[in-house]
């Protein structure tokens, strides 16, 4: 583990999550809270006399949920999925295949440090949203809502990447992984207004605008904590009984180190 962490820190990929999610954190609120001055400035004839609805805290907290959804979780999805393999050195890859007979023992202590990094820039992202939004309203916002909701989100982002480093695993491309956590992101989205599915799905906690409005209950959380659960599990069961030692890759590998 602590090897994977220093991998984390010398690849610069731990600042990178860190950096990404501050920017986002404080980007979102900034330009909800300044979209009509922004769309005024940008815009230019009848695009300028465009008049939003005057900034809530509610509303800065939901374009803060909406870019993690989409530009925050693709990076944090892709960085932690190219830690998950085996690496480009023939030599290195040629010492996981032939010291380890399941995936688990290699693949766990990778996946861990991801998750801890991606944690730190979870409550990164979060706490710079919350203090941006707090220094524009801080007689109306509710951080009732608030940290229940950040709380889910969390939960969300961690389910997509474990999702993400299992599929990684499997197929060896960190891009293909991101990239199907993010069009299962899109397509979640497209169903969004049916009413079984917002039950059941749990992408629903990546972007949980719903529990800004009320406060957040068991009854419209247990369907994808569920989901969430037996999504977890499962993918934590194929990477630990996936076999490692490979014999056609390890020809492969050894073929290349020659």
């Amino acid at each position: 583990m602590k090897l994977e962490l220093r991998q984390w820190t010398r690849k610069q990929r731990m600042f990178l999550i860190l950096l990404i999610a501050a920017l986002m954190g404080i980007v979102a609120p900034l330009s909800a809270y300044y979209s009509d001055q922004l769309i005024e400035k940008f815009g230019g004839g009848s695009v300028a006399s465009i008049q939003l609805p005057s900034p809530t805290w509610d509303s800065l907290m939901t374009s803060y949920f909406q870019s993690t959804e989409q530009v925050v979780l693709f990076i944090m999805a892709y960085l932690v999925a190219d830690a998950c393999t085996l690496g480009k050195n023939p030599a290195q890859q040629l010492f996981y295949l032939t010291r380890a007979k399941k995936a688990g023992p290699i693949y766990f202590p990778k996946m861990a440090a991801g998750l801890i990094c991606v944690v730190l820039g979870t409550v990164m992202g979060a706490g710079w949203a919350v203090y941006v939004d707090w220094a524009f309203f801080s007689s109306t916002i509710r951080f009732d809502l608030v940290w229940p909701s950040l709380l889910l989100q969390a939960l969300g982002i961690v389910t997509s990447v474990i999702l993400a480093s299992t599929i990684v695993i499997y197929s060896g491309a960190p891009f293909l992984a991101a990239g199907v956590i993010e069009i299962g992101v899109l397509i979640s989205s497209l169903f969004s207004q049916l009413e079984g599915f917002i039950k059941w799905s749990p992408t629903n906690l990546l972007n949980p605008t719903n529990w800004l409005i009320h406060p957040v209950s068991w009854t419209d959380l247990w369907r994808p904590l569920v989901l969430i659960g037996i999504l977890i599990v499962g993918c934590l069961i194929l990477i630990m009984v996936k076999p490692l030692r490979n014999q056609h890759a390890v020809r492969r590998v050894e073929a290349i180190t020659e």
